[in-house]
């Protein structure tokens, strides 16, 4: 055993007796508690001496416990990108047709903001669900280990995320590829695109907004950053480059996103104001050619969020 392993397991031991010590001077009804610290501590030091399961298991402990944690939500409909979202937060391979999520899944994730002398890594903590409507995320069944109590919310940043085109044929509802889409839209036009943010805006009608922003704000805790993602720039840019769709002169791609959900826009930021959350951005984006973009977006507010505590 080297000497840090063994520094590890006298940290466990010492963390306990003081967890036990402390418990004691805070109540002196309840004498159990110092009792079960000492303990816990002994035999989790003896395990360790013995195990080296158990030794590697303190190692990881002791080692990410000091981290401080961020939990981010994804909220949308389904087939708007939320799980290549989820992938690429990860660093994981763009996968075209992903099988539609069916159920909560939570992932843990590190992630280092600041510069290289005075870096500071946080665990985030992401969960990707079946998109449908706001309740099934929001309401019962949500799990309490991800979103919290309901007078104690523990949702950190919001990704709320709208696209730009469809990711299902309407007749067969099988996944077309980003070719087919932009073929599409020479058929089509505009009106691929315009039917497509319809959609999405009548998913975040007033109500589900609302709904949202209601679920996820507690008095001990509120998100302090939202953003919305537009998915599917890149195949807007591609229809538009090829002359399928023609925008004012001058105009780009992103802005004219930017415009087909300006409505939305001003909506989030009313309710971003209505409770007390300062940071709110609109971004377009492309999950297929994201580079590390949304890591980087999300370092940025995490950033922000260190410098104001300081």
């Amino acid at each position: 055993m080297s000497t840090r392993e063994r520094n590890y397991l006298v940290g466990c031991l010492g963390a306990s007796l003081l967890f036990g010590f402390l418990a004691y001077l805070i109540t002196h009804k309840y004498p159990g508690w110092a009792g079960a610290g000492l303990v816990a501590g002994g035999l989790a030091f003896l395990a360790g001496l013995v195990f080296e399961p158990v030794r590697e298991a303190l190692k990881v402990i002791f080692r990410e416990f000091p981290n401080p944690r961020c939990h981010l939500m994804l909220f949308g409909p389904a087939g708007n990108g939320k799980t290549q979202v989820f992938r690429c937060l990860r660093e994981l391979p763009y996968c075209h047709g992903q099988d539609t999520t069916v159920d909560f899944e939570t992932d843990w994730f590190d992630l280092r903001v600041g510069q290289d002398e005075s870096q500071t890594k946080f665990r985030v903590k992401v969960a990707d669900y079946p998109g449908q409507e706001p309740y099934v995320v929001l309401g019962d069944i949500a799990p309490k280990s991800f979103f919290g109590s309901r007078y104690s919310r523990r949702i950190d940043v919001i990704f709320i995320i709208v696209d730009l085109f469809p990711i299902r044929n309407a007749e067969t509802m099988a996944p077309m590829a980003d070719t087919e889409l932009v073929e599409l839209s020479k058929s089509e036009g505009q009106q691929l695109v315009q039917d497509r943010v319809r959609e999405n805006l009548e998913y975040y009608n007033s109500w589900s907004l609302q709904f949202l922003f209601a679920k996820v704000w507690s008095e001990r805790h509120k998100p302090y950053a939202v953003r919305l993602l537009i998915n599917k720039v890149d195949l807007l840019v591609d229809a538009v480059n090829l002359g399928y769709i023609s925008l004012p002169t001058g105009m780009r791609a992103e802005d004219y996103a930017l415009r087909l959900y300006s409505s939305l826009i001003d909506s989030l930021n009313e309710n971003c104001r209505a409770f007390g959350i300062q940071s709110f951005v609109c971004e377009p984006i492309s999950v297929k050619e994201d580079n590390g973009r949304l890591r980087r977006l999300l370092g940025e507010i995490l950033e922000k969020r260190l410098r104001r505590k300081k």
